[in-house]
């Protein structure tokens, strides 16, 4: 996904005397005074780095002579993406042209002064009282008095400065633009926060909603696209301190949908975003190397697809931070005469090659290891998958803890062997991840004396089917003597009432975090779940009641675990739960959103299996004073920090060249 050009050269126009010359270049004309060629930003560019520093602070501030636009807010309406960061970074908070704003700016700017001048005087006194240690006795001392009389006193009685004016913009900064008639911002605006961030561009109803720049002047970090309800949100382009910069879709503040990020190194990933991490289909290239990798990502990491290297090599198989683990295929001399594949396995960051073939234009197979002798894995008459597809039922865990239980010693007590395994079906996650969700396969198995073997204990012991565990989250907010569980709420149309409620499906990411897009919503009603607040009902002892597998895993069924969550809550924060679930459901994709009920009320609603033996357990449970207890945290920061940029992951070496062949918030808006 690319950015949109911007036209940097010029070209033959007609020039108008009568507008400045900066604005020329904005709006050229052509022959006869016809409309030219579009904005010109490479010589807008040039023309001002011509410019001494107060003759490029007069020209930042000339405005348009059609609309009265100052040049930076064109530009952020018109997402002219290079201008605004060269304003930006070359003008700072002077590209804003604060008009007729100078006792405004000198108002604030004291604030500044001030606020940093008491910060260092409580610096120094509680340095003071820690050297002194227990011996000291603070003095009491009166209340300092309140900034705005502070600054006014310093200000003295100049003209058009009065102490509301003064209060007015120490509480609330600086807006200058259109208000509606009960005096909200609405329509174009730009605003000085107290904090000294800016906003340029739309408003309704006194929030950022629109398209519209904003800059954090500590970071001089850049935000310039589409706002809704004062949040990031549709196509827009963020530039981060560190230099990595992301053109792509927005929302609720977060990379969400299509977007491309450009790294520091020079590395860029575009495809597919979830809660702000790589998350779906993909590309990620590497800068130093041109490898490629193309497939799948999860949670910000690469886990199936294709590995691009130098010299038409190209290696399919599945990945854990983005190095090769497990079964795998390399195609050496990939579209090229005397092309061929090899088989093998990563071990601990080894490569064990197995064998070579040369493509025959057939169906796609791949060799495996089952009771400690190679077999070929390859698809059932009726079915086909390409060597990516296969190469991933292969390494898909149910199926590969299967074979690897059949080599065990109870196994082979039982005296048979599997002579040949073919896949039946495979059936995939919905997108945008796509990854085995079960494996269907045909089994053929004999005994010692060559007989097939008919008791592998299942009903038909030619197939078997294989599905990925599911994880089950249980939250529950506690005030007082008072609980509530949360759960989802989406229409079922086979119900008659059109209602239906379930547990949150999840996923556990390496470190012992749950994520999912329900985890999502739940951090931003204001609830941190991680691995130290959760309790894993897997890690249960059987003495503790805490079967969190609801089915055996031998038995080749979904397996479900389930992840208890329990937090305490100030009575403000129940007070506003609902509307603080209304805010985290949002414009949510379809009707499911997060819904709080009472316990007892949800049991009894009509809920599957799993949903009703995780009910169980949360009783028996919450009875034996077993679920970890958090605390609601009631202080946030007023200011949320600019989003954190997309760190660059680590890229795996290719394998050595001696194995033989094949071988990453914006100040509240306040009235």
């Amino acid at each position: 996904m690319g950015e949109p050009e911007e036209d940097m050269e010029g070209g033959d126009e007609q020039v108008d005397l009568n507008v400045p010359e900066l604005w020329r270049y904005v709006n050229p004309q052509g022959p006869d005074g016809a409309p030219g060629q579009g904005p010109l930003v490479g010589k807008i560019v040039n023309f001002l780095n011509k410019k001494e520093e107060e003759e490029l602070a007069e020209e930042i501030v000339r405005r348009s002579p059609e609309t009265g636009q100052s040049l930076l807010m064109w530009a952020a309406l018109q997402q002219k993406f290079v201008l605004v960061e060269w304003l930006l970074k070359k003008c700072k908070r002077a590209a804003f042209a604060f008009s007729d704003a100078e006792k405004e700016l000198t108002i604030f700017d004291k604030f500044v002064e001030k606020r940093k001048e008491r910060e260092q005087e409580e610096k120094e006194r509680l340095e003071a009282l820690a050297e002194a240690g227990d011996e000291a006795e603070e003095e009491e001392r009166e209340p300092p008095p309140p900034l705005h009389e502070v600054v006014k006193g310093d200000l003295g009685e100049e003209e058009g400065v009065d102490e509301f004016k003064i209060r007015r913009i120490g509480e609330v900064g600086i807006y200058q633009g259109t208000r509606s008639a009960n005096r909200t911002k609405s329509g174009l605006g730009q605003t000085l926060f107290i904090n000294g961030d800016c906003y340029i561009g739309e408003y309704q109803d006194n929030k950022r909603h629109g398209i519209g720049c904003y800059w954090w002047a500590e970071s001089g970090e850049i935000y310039v696209g589409e706002w809704a309800n004062n949040q990031r949100a549709g196509q827009g382009r963020m530039i981060y301190q560190n230099g990595g910069r992301y053109f792509g879709s927005w929302r609720h503040n977060d990379r969400v949908g299509k977007g491309r990020f450009t790294y520091p190194t020079g590395d860029v990933y575009s495809g597919d975003w979830e809660h702000g991490c790589r998350h779906g289909s993909g590309t990620y290239t590497v800068a130093a190397d041109r490898s490629v990798f193309t497939g799948t990502f999860i949670d910000g990491d690469f886990v199936t697809g294709e590995w691009r290297l130098a010299g038409g090599v190209r290696y399919f198989g599945v990945f854990e931070n983005f190095k090769p683990i497990g079964k795998g295929v390399f195609f050496h001399k990939h579209g090229q005469e005397g092309a061929y594949t090899q088989d093998g396995e990563y071990v601990d960051g080894v490569w064990h090659p197995s064998v070579v073939r040369r493509p025959t234009g057939g169906a796609a197979c791949i060799d495996i290891s089952v009771q400690g002798r190679i077999l070929t894995l390859c698809c059932a008459e009726g079915t086909s998958l390409d060597t990516l597809a296969l190469v991933q039922v292969a390494n898909f865990k149910p199926l590969d803890q299967w074979f690897t239980q059949l080599a065990d010693a109870d196994a082979l007590r039982r005296g048979f062997t599997i002579q040949d395994v073919q896949v039946l079906n495979v059936d995939w996650e919905q997108a945008p991840t796509r990854t085995v969700k079960s494996v269907t396969i045909k089994v053929k198995a004999v005994d010692r004396e060559g007989v097939a073997y008919a008791a592998l204990g299942h009903p038909d012991p030619d197939t078997l089917t294989f599905t990925s565990r599911t994880s089950l989250l249980v939250p529950v907010l506690r005030c007082g003597d008072q609980e509530k569980l949360l759960h989802v709420h989406a229409p079922n149309l086979a119900a008659a009432d059109l209602q239906a409620q379930e547990l949150m499906t999840v996923r556990q990411l390496p470190n012992g975090d749950l994520a999912s897009p329900h985890i999502t919503a739940l951090k931003r009603v204001g609830l941190d779940l991680h691995s130290a607040s959760i309790l894993d009902a897997s890690k249960l002892s059987a003495a503790n009641h805490g079967e969190g597998t609801f089915t055996h895993p031998i038995q080749c069924d979904a397996k479900h675990n389930v992840f208890f969550y329990l937090q305490d809550v100030t009575p403000e924060f129940w007070a506003a739960l609902d509307q603080r679930l209304a805010d985290a459901n949002g414009p949510r994709r379809g009707f499911e959103s997060i819904a709080a009920s009472d316990a007892a009320a949800f049991a009894e609603g009509t809920l599957s299996m799993p949903s009703i033996a995780a009910m169980h357990l949360v009783d028996t449970l919450r009875k034996r004073g077993k679920l970890p207890a958090c605390t609601w945290e009631p202080m946030r920061p007023p200011t949320p920090p600019a989003p954190a940029a997309e760190p660059r992951p680590d890229v795996p070496k290719p394998p050595p060249e001696d194995i033989p062949p094949p071988k990453e918030e914006p100040a509240e808006e306040e009235d």
